[in-house]
């Protein structure tokens, strides 16, 4: 077997194009913004200018968005969710994320920065998954605040907006003291609402975001049912049957559709052959991998990326 690559991922400065539109009319932030205010591994918009659809995809950075009006459709792996006021999605290095379906009255702002930015600051500890569970795998990555902390959110965000056209002395300083307050405002929420107990999901939910988030973090390895019943102590009958229930979907139908959503991401945005990307995802050759995909979407994995 040919020798797996590193599955591919957009760093930051790659990834203009791929979220934003040629134009925007906005100057907040860095919707048009003069090259010398720019700060190395970090970036700050509105969603005026946004595209109306983006991805699937992979980042080796953080994403933080906040939606203040109308509704936008987020797919981080498996986990789908549909924003309104006052909702944020938090992605981390290395998840499959997607937007769509927005509507005509939606606004946010959302922010990306880098692991090495983010690390830098001597607030912050350096395990940040472990000060802020919303970037783990496990963890939640969608939160409802509530109007207080919607409100503290968007002051910490305007003034990140006010330093990076000011152009002050220490401004990459105060942006990580800002973006450190943000983050925290987003853990007494997280906190608050008990999401690491999974306060309000019924059984057969928890099960489910347990699964899904399993099946996000280890379908390029796992890629039977047991594997993951084991992982979450029930039968592989029980898994299946309340993830039928609950999905539409078997279970492995749902491991199935996170490999084919890679495989889709690959073919997207990478120029990685369809063979190179057949041994990445551990199919024993190109032909499984074509027959696999052309059964779950339809088409074949060429005509796939020529009609993306």
């Amino acid at each position: 077997m040919k020798e797996k690559n590193n599955i591919p991922q957009y760093q930051l400065e790659q990834y203009t194009k791929a979220h934003r539109e040629d134009v925007s009319i906005s100057n907040f932030a860095y919707n048009n913004i003069d090259a010398a205010l720019k700060i190395n591994g970090f970036e700050l918009y509105s969603t005026e200018g946004l595209r109306e659809r983006i991805g699937p995809l992979k980042s080796f950075f953080y994403r933080l968005g906040f939606t203040l009006s109308g509704n936008v459709s987020v797919d981080l792996g498996l986990e789908k969710y549909r924003h309104s006021k006052g909702t944020i999605n938090i992605t981390s290095v290395n998840q499959i994320f997607s937007l769509y379906n927005v509507s005509q009255d939606f606004f946010g702002y959302y922010m990306l920065f880098t692991p090495a930015f983010i690390l830098e600051a001597s607030t912050l500890s350096k395990q940040l998954e472990d000060d802020y569970p919303f970037f783990h795998p496990s963890g939640m990555h969608f939160l409802l605040l509530s109007d207080e902390e919607l409100n503290n959110a968007v002051l910490f965000i305007q003034k990140m907006n006010e330093e990076i056209h000011q152009n002050k002395a220490n401004k990459v300083q105060a942006i990580k003291m800002y973006l450190h307050l943000l983050l925290l405002e987003c853990k007494r929420s997280y906190d608050r609402q008990q999401l690491s107990t999974f306060k309000g999901f019924t059984e057969s939910n928890m099960l489910v975001t347990k699964f899904k988030k399993l099946v996000a973090q280890y379908f390029l390895t796992k890629k039977h049912v047991a594997d993951y019943a084991d992982m979450l102590a029930v039968t592989a009958n029980h898994l299946n049957k309340v993830i039928k229930e609950n999905t539409g979907l078997t279970a492995l139908e749902s491991i199935h559709e996170m490999i084919l959503l890679e495989a889709k991401t690959q073919l997207m945005h990478t120029d990685t052959t369809v063979a190179e990307i057949a041994y990445q995802l551990e199919f024993s050759d190109p032909a499984s991998f074509n027959r696999f995909f052309k059964r779950s979407a339809g088409i074949t994995p060429l005509e796939f990326r020529q009609k993306a």
